[in-house]
């Protein structure tokens, strides 16, 4: 069990790295400035209810970095603003992802379950096949046992009158 849960978080993990370079690369593609681009991805998460359960913190995260960014923007330091900027958007992207890889994961624990149901029933109907096939060659033995002495040649059994006489020539 705990090899299984052990497996399923690196597995989560794999598959949380996979999806983020590609989706920040789509979104720095999308242009706009870094504060804006962390704002959509917030607005993405938080449109799944689900999602916006799931990724709770890292949404957390992201808003409480952009309000910083604006309060550093207000200040007047924007090197810090831009770097607070920048870490809302990655904040943001972890509640993308983390929702996507939740979603990823309900999909394969389904196709694990169907799997296994259908190896289930693929035992069952081999057990089946194997019971008709012992029915089948029990049947065929019955039937040869039945058609055996109904098939023994005439000439190979002696005529009864013969019979009678050898038993009373051995009555004398």
């Amino acid at each position: 069990m705990f090899h299984d849960v052990r497996t399923r978080t690196k597995h989560a993990f794999a598959l949380l790295a996979a999806v983020s370079l590609p989706a920040a690369l789509a979104l720095a593609a999308s242009g706009g400035n870094v504060a804006e681009q962390a704002k959509r991805a917030i607005d993405r998460v938080e449109a799944d209810r689900a999602g916006k359960k799931l990724a709770a913190e890292p949404l957390k995260n992201a808003r409480d970095a952009l309000d910083r960014a604006a309060d550093a923007r207000a200040t007047g330091d924007k090197q810090h603003a831009k770097l607070l900027d920048d870490l809302a958007l990655e904040w943001a992207e972890s509640a993308g992802d983390l929702t996507r890889t939740a979603a990823l994961e309900q999909k394969s624990a389904d196709l694990e379950a169907k799997a296994a149901e259908l190896d289930a029933k693929a035992v069952r109907a081999l057990a089946i096949i194997e019971e008709a096939l012992a029915r089948r060659g029990r049947a065929e033995l019955e039937l040869n046992e039945q058609e055996a002495p109904a098939q023994v040649p005439p000439a190979a059994s002696a005529p009864p009158g013969k019979q009678e006489q050898t038993g009373q020539e051995k009555k004398q």
